[in-house]
């Protein structure tokens, strides 16, 4: 059963979610949107990426690896990322998206921080 998950989190990492940010790319540059979502959901498919392998490598050092950079830098880059949408004038429906997946995301991992030292 365990290799069954382990097949499955790399074939998602490895073909799925490359496949899906190509596709997200292409209907991007059709629409002709600004830059900055292009880094903005390089970052988010990263993080779904990142987790599908530290799955897959679970349990190992590699994955708790996997995971420090999902918790640390991740969160970091997507708030960086929101921020620089969030500035910009005349935002369309992929800015506003990647703007607030990126907020949720930053906001998620630091409300497990806060709760995880209220309660250590």
């Amino acid at each position: 059963m365990d290799y069954i998950i382990t097949i499955i989190a790399f074939g998602l990492a490895l073909l799925v979610v490359p496949v899906l940010f190509i596709a997200l790319c292409v209907w991007m540059a059709k629409r002709r949107v600004h830059w900055l979502c292009y880094p903005a959901y390089f970052f988010l498919f990263g993080i779904v990426g990142g987790g599908c392998i530290a799955v897959g490598l679970s349990p190992s050092g590699l994955a708790a690896l996997c995971i420090v950079f999902l918790m640390m830098a991740a969160p970091i880059a997507c708030l960086c990322a929101s921020i620089a949408l969030h500035t910009r004038r005349g935002r369309g429906r992929f800015e506003n998206v990647a703007m607030v997946l990126g907020y949720c995301y930053s906001g998620f991992i630091l409300m497990a921080f806060l709760v995880g030292q209220l309660i250590w």
